[in-house]
């Protein structure tokens, strides 16, 4: 149940007047996506990883190479998902993946 906007009663969530007052609720005044913010907070953690890692370009081995490229993979798939769905944080999502592809294209360019 959410409250409309309105007349501050009571309303179902899918509901697109409220009964009482009249008042057309949008997806926008339900405040959709609030619950699905945690798929941008996944993906800049990962991305944060990532960043870390860059410190110690010259020491990747094939196991971290491998663990950057699915944690990579990982934030550009969630980020995505995200801005696909019109989800919350979306300039968190543009930096994850921007942070994500970099991190891929240096992987890519440090093997032999």
């Amino acid at each position: 149940m959410v409250y409309c906007r309105g007349c501050a009663k009571e309303i179902h969530e899918t509901a697109q007047m409220c009964p009482h007052c009249g008042y057309v609720v949008t997806a926008l005044n339900l405040g959709s996506g609030q619950k699905n913010y945690w798929m941008a907070i996944v993906s800049l953690v990962i991305s944060a990883l990532s960043v870390l890692n860059w410190l110690t370009i010259n020491q990747w081995d094939g196991s971290e190479r491998i663990g950057l490229i699915t944690f990579s993979v990982a934030s550009i798939a969630l980020s995505t998902i995200s801005l696909s769905n019109k989800y919350r944080g979306r300039i968190m999502n543009y930096w994850c993946l921007g942070i994500s592809v970099i991190t891929l294209l240096a992987v890519f360019g440090s093997m032999e």
